[in-house]
């Protein structure tokens, strides 16, 4: 929910002492998740303080479940009528998809969302994570991955057979600083003909991480719905 806490900042924060110049959403779900509606639905609020409970139990659990609320189709909708685009803020977004496996963290949210919205990271949908120019979908990448929680395995499984993840959350963060330190703010660095090498080899491996499908490499713009 990064994505939206910075777009939320940047048109409702107006008494502050910086200037927002870009925001980057890295699978974002900026038209909220299907999950989150299904999820309420399924539990109710009734067993709703159970569920909570077992999930205080998980390393990173906890909460009281007002995400989900947060994140349901017409509560996105209505946030981002309230939460408009701020004038002269360059906005850009990725995407991430990925197929889980038999036995999958994301294997029930991933089928809900990819009946209802289609591919997804197996939170977030492809569609609900554009946002302004849209920048492309990362390949076999689900959540965890997009904040360095990679599963080793699940890599060397892939590795196995012979269908390698590229996907290295270090690079592709740096990719994007360089490309915002280009695109957004367009100044010359010192000594930046001697690390011409260097970009090209970051340029190169984040492309080797985006699909040849969907166009991924054409940025596009998308409007609020």
């Amino acid at each position: 929910m990064g994505g939206l806490d910075c777009r939320y900042l940047a048109s409702h924060l107006t008494h502050r002492k910086f200037h927002v110049l870009s925001i980057t959403t890295i699978a974002t779900p900026h038209r909220g998740s299907a999950f989150a509606d299904h999820f309420l639905s399924t539990v109710g609020p009734a067993r709703m303080p159970s569920i909570l409970s077992l999930l205080d139990l998980l390393p990173n659990g906890g909460g009281d479940g007002k995400a989900f609320e947060c994140l349901t189709i017409e509560s996105m909708r209505q946030f981002n009528k309230d939460t408009p685009d701020v004038p002269g803020v360059r906005y850009f977004s990725w995407g991430a998809v990925y197929e889980p496996g038999l036995i999958d963290t994301w294997k029930w949210p991933h089928s809900v969302i990819l009946e209802r919205e289609g591919p997804n990271d197996g939170l977030v949908s492809v569609e609900s994570s554009k946002w302004g120019t849209y920048l492309g979908t990362l390949q076999s990448v689900n959540h965890l991955d997009l904040v360095g929680w990679t599963n080793t395995a699940r890599y060397k499984w892939a590795e196995m057979m012979g269908k390698e993840i590229k996907f290295r959350p270090a690079t592709f963060y740096l990719g994007i600083a360089d490309m915002l330190a280009g695109e957004v703010d367009g100044v010359p660095r010192e000594g930046e003909d001697d690390e011409q090498a260097h970009k090209k080899d970051v340029r190169e491996e984040l492309s080797e991480i985006l699909g040849e499908d969907e166009g991924a490499r054409t940025p596009r713009q998308e409007g609020v719905p």
